[in-house]
This record gives structure tokens, sequence and C-alpha cells, in this order.
């Protein structure tokens, strides 16, 4: 018989699923042009149908990319919690959002983006990638990656790559339509993405799931200490260097595709947390999970709340966002006095 441990981990994760396949649901029929439940049960039925096009070119992408960019960004947030056991940490602590930023501005204001569907989140990648390389490689002392270092050199990149795209988006305020979509692009937004995005985002973001689920050992150790992961004879420096470029490639391909959109790898990996313990074999899939639903309640809210002009995604994830992480830096404030980690 089973036990009530494992009945009830059951019954968490199918309550997630079914909160997804809802969510799933919503996210095709609600919009600016509200799709009957009949019209999406016959759409899937191979039924032909005006709001075809609609459910199948332009919401199920949007929804699956939501899932996805959704359970990417808090599984990146987790995995970076986790290496530098820091509960403030985030998927753009190493200046990846900086780099994907430039990317998406050289590719609008040089033109690219007008001229190629895919260039602006193809050149945001490639950049992102490269900052975080760089912003590693920095960190390198006799080839051990010194965690301090990787936090400063990452925040100093990221401070020199946004003064680059101050310039670059003062140069384009003449041009007001290159000007507007660079800064719709930098708020964050899924208006618009189409089968193609959602195509490169879903095997990315599955595949790097599932191999995160392999290191669910190796991170439980590592948030042990160092000292301890080596006792066990696990080469600490090559497998935290894995983990960062795991994580560095669900947030550039994240924020290459959706724009900036802050704090849901900072939230949702302390909501799992309280919600499934420390241990990752059950906190990868939680921060998974729950940060599709998170980002696809907040954009099927943007979608209501402003369905002809929607309000950006990243907008609404900072004004929620902002307030629990002033939170947080009060708790840690606290605990720091009361000498805790």
């Amino acid at each position: 018989m089973e036990s009530n441990y494992i009945k009830s981990e059951k019954l968490f994760f199918t309550a997630l699923i079914i909160a997804i396949v809802i969510l799933f649901i919503l996210g095709i029929a609600i919009g600016s042009t509200y799709i009957s439940m009949h019209s999406i049960l016959s759409a899937f039925l191979g039924k032909e149908g005006i709001d075809n096009i609609i459910i199948f070119k332009l919401r199920i992408p949007r929804t699956i990319m939501t899932l996805c960019v959704g359970g990417s960004l808090a599984l990146s947030g987790t995995l970076m919690q986790s290496v530098f056991k820091n509960p403030m940490a985030d998927p753009y602590i190493i200046g990846v959002s900086s780099g994907a930023s430039l990317g998406a501005v050289i590719a609008i204001s040089s033109g690219f983006a007008a001229k190629f569907l895919l260039a602006t989140p193809l050149l945001a990648f490639i950049i992102a990638i490269t900052t975080s390389l760089l912003v590693y490689k920095i960190s390198l002392r006799n080839g051990i990656s010194d965690t301090s270092t990787l936090l400063l050199s990452g925040i100093a990149i990221s401070a020199l790559l946004g003064s680059i795209i101050n310039f670059l988006l003062y140069s384009t305020m003449e041009e007001f339509d290159a000007a507007k979509e660079i800064l719709f692009w930098i708020m964050g937004s899924f208006e618009g993405k189409t089968t193609i995005h959602m195509l490169i985002v879903l095997p990315i973001s599955l595949l790097s799931f599932f191999i995160t689920l392999r290191y669910r050992r190796v991170l439980d150790i590592i948030s042990l200490g160092d000292i301890h992961a080596q006792s066990l004879g696990i080469n600490i420096q090559a497998k935290k260097r894995e983990i960062i470029i795991i994580a560095s490639i669900l947030t550039s391909v994240s924020v290459s595709m959706s724009g900036m959109i802050g704090f849901v790898g900072l939230i949702i990996p302390h909501i799992s947390r309280l919600l499934k313990g420390s241990l990752h074999k059950n906190l990868v899939p939680t921060s998974f999970l729950l940060g599709g639903i998170f980002l696809t309640l907040i954009d099927l809210f943007v979608r209501i709340l402003s369905p002809h002009m929607q309000i950006r995604i990243g907008i609404l994830t900072s004004l929620i966002g902002s307030p629990f992480f002033l939170y947080l830096l009060i708790k840690n404030k606290k605990r720091t006095s009361l000498g805790g980690f």
C-alpha cells in the first residue's frame, strides 16, 4: 500500500497539472475575441471554423509560451539560488537579461528586426549567452569560479551593457516606431508570438527541465556546502559550472523570446520551498510547474484587463515582485541580526 506521503505528493502534482490544463483552455478562450468551448472542441476535432486560425496560430502558441517561459524562469531562479546559496538570487543575476536586451536593441535599431522574423530573439540569445560566459570567465581564479567575483562582475557587466542600451535608445529617439518597439520589448510581452517562437522555446524548456531533474541530488549536496560535497568525491566546480550553464540557457531563451519579465525567478522558488521544502526532487518540478501557472495567470489577467491595447506583462510581474523582494530583504536582515544565515 502507498504511504500517505506518496499519496499527497501524487495529489499535489496532479492538482498542478489539472490547473495547467484549465489555464491552457482559458488561454485559448480569452483574448480580444472570446472563443467558446464549443468552437475550441470543434477545432481540436478537426472541424472547420472561423476561429481555427486564431486558436492554432495565435492562442495555443502564446499560452504554451507563457507556460514554458514562466517555468524556465522559475527553474533558473531555483538553480541560481541553490548554487549561490542566496535567497535573493534570480535568473538575471549574472547579466543575462542585460545581454539579451542589448541584442534586442541592436536588432531593432539596426533594422534587422523588420527584415527577419527571428532577428530580435536570435541576436538577444547570442549576446545573452556571450554575456554569461564572459561573466563566468572573469570570475575564474586558477580555474575555480569565485562566487563573489561572479556576482560583482555580473553587476559590472550589466551596468556597462545598460549604458550602451541607453545610448542606442537615445540615438533612435527620432525614429518613433523603433524607440517604441524597443521600450515595448524591454517591458516584456507575449503579444504576437507565433508557432515558430513556440517551437523554439518548448523543446529547450522541456529538455532543460529533464536535464535539471538529473542534477537533483547534486543540488541537494551543494546546498549543504562545498566542503561536504568535496568530501563525497563530487567535483563541485564542474557541477556548479554545468548548472549555471543550464540556468543561463533557460534565461537566455526566455528573455530573447518574451523580453524582460522580472521577479518570476525570485518569487516562485520561494513559494515552492514553502509548499514542498528544499529537497530538489520536489523543488525542481514544483518550481517549473508553478512558474508556468503564475505567468499564464498574469498573461490572462493582462488579456482581460486590456484586451485591445494590452499592458506589458513585465509591468505586472514587477508590481507583484517588488514588494515581495522588499519582504525578503527585511526577512533576511532580521535573520542575519539574529545570527542566522
